[in-house]
């Protein structure tokens, strides 16, 4: 049971993330956090809950939070149990960060939080948005702490909740479920994720959905399993050719079926983007997302993203790994630079092998660092002026005795 917070302090920590010194304080100051976690008050509640985010958000906070483990994990399940929108979506937020930060070591939270948050995916009454963060703050969990079997068991679970859904359904809801699947099918061998063609019905009708974000999740998703397909297929026919002693020439399958189909489909909406409906944003957003599916499917080129991490430029690389990552900045948000350098889960997925000793400092170390270093300026300027002043009236009183 934790201790009733009644006789404690509740003023609500303000904090800025924009300022070193408030995150500094907050550092200090989990047993506060965790004193708002635990109020009465909802606005209190809510206020830790933010503060809690942007702690693990802006560092990688693993030795801030040892020994709060088991009681900011209880807290923020009990959190998932009560409340409104806007509480349970910043709890599973929150929830998600500390999986990130405590890494591969704690399967009990998966396993303790897997029933709250199926719960709330499920009731009838949750808000879509709700409904939503559930199903990405489950993949996260999973894709983090799951055993083998406990993630296709939640991956069944997603397909049965697509078959429920309407081309009418929530839109948040559907390309959260899609974005879930997607980091799932990331953790499977091409052989196994291509075994799960039971999506492409799903994944056709919501292509022709009304909603940007529902046809770009559900195209996402059906690439995951054309890459997972094409490279089954490969292996199968090197396989072939080896036992049969031939030769083996690397070239792309010829898909067939419903295969083939959705292929043509997806071309079909790559080429209709300029005259979609929409406004000329979400058209361009469209063209830009499936310009990457229809580069793929013809010449197999794949996406990349490039980006810094402390003292080198590292180049992520082919659809797997961007879902992976897009998945992750969706939660860390501004601070994935500092993660990706500090955090070991990270570094261990990415396959970054960033020195600790010579990574890129924190933001909160260089906002503190341009701090000390403009009052030492300014102290420097000071003297600089003092001393000019002193060498002018020296230099007068040079003249006039003159």
């Amino acid at each position: 049971m934790l201790k009733s917070s009644r006789n404690r302090r509740q003023s609500p920590l303000v904090i800025s993330d924009e300022d070193g010194i408030e995150l500094q304080t907050m550092r200090s100051n989990l047993s506060d956090i965790i004193d708002q976690l635990d109020s009465k008050r909802s606005s209190l509640r809510l206020s830790g809950l933010n503060n809690l985010t942007i702690l693990l958000t802006n560092a990688y906070a693993l030795e801030t939070i040892n020994g709060y483990v088991a009681t900011l994990t209880l807290i923020l399940q009990t959190l998932l149990k009560k409340g409104n929108t806007s509480q349970n979506i910043a709890a599973m937020r929150a929830l998600t960060l500390l999986a990130l930060t405590i890494g591969t070591d704690n399967h009990n939270l998966y396993e303790s939080s897997l029933s709250p948050l199926t719960t709330l995916m499920k009731m009838p009454s949750t808000n879509a948005q709700s409904k939503g963060s559930a199903a990405k703050c489950l993949s996260m969990l999973a894709f983090i702490n799951a055993e083998h079997y406990e993630t296709k068991e939640l991956l069944e679970e997603f397909i049965k909740l697509l078959q429920s859904c309407t081309v009418s359904a929530p839109s948040a809801v559907i390309s959260a479920v899609f974005e879930a699947i997607s980091l799932l099918l990331t953790t499977f061998a091409p052989d196994e994720a291509s075994s799960y063609m039971n999506l492409l019905p799903h994944i056709r009708k919501h292509l022709q959905s009304d909603n940007l974000d529902v046809r770009l999740a559900s195209g996402g998703c059906f690439i995951l399993l054309y890459e997972s397909w094409q490279n089954s297929e490969l292996n199968r026919l090197a396989c072939i050719a080896e036992r049969n002693s031939q030769e083996f020439t690397l070239e792309k399958p010829e898909a067939n079926g419903e295969m083939q189909e959705m292929l043509e489909l997806i071309e079909k909406i790559y080429s209709a983007s300029s005259r979609h409906t929409g406004s000329k944003s979400e058209r361009l957003s469209q063209r830009t997302g499936f310009r990457d599916f229809i580069q793929f499917i013809e010449s197999n080129k794949q996406p990349t993203e490039k980006m810094q991490i402390g003292n080198e430029k590292h180049v992520f690389e082919g659809f797997t790994t961007l879902a992976q990552l897009n998945a992750i900045r969706f939660y860390v948000q501004r601070g994935l630079s500092v993660h990706l350098s500090e955090n070991h889960l990270l570094i261990d997925i990415f396959d970054l092998r960033v020195n600790p000793m010579e990574s890129q400092e924190s933001a909160l170390e260089k906002r503190m660092k341009m701090k000390a270093q403009s009052k030492q300026k300014a102290k420097k300027d000071y003297l600089d002026y003092k001393l000019s002043r002193i060498n002018k009236q020296a230099a007068r009183e040079v003249n006039f005795d003159k």
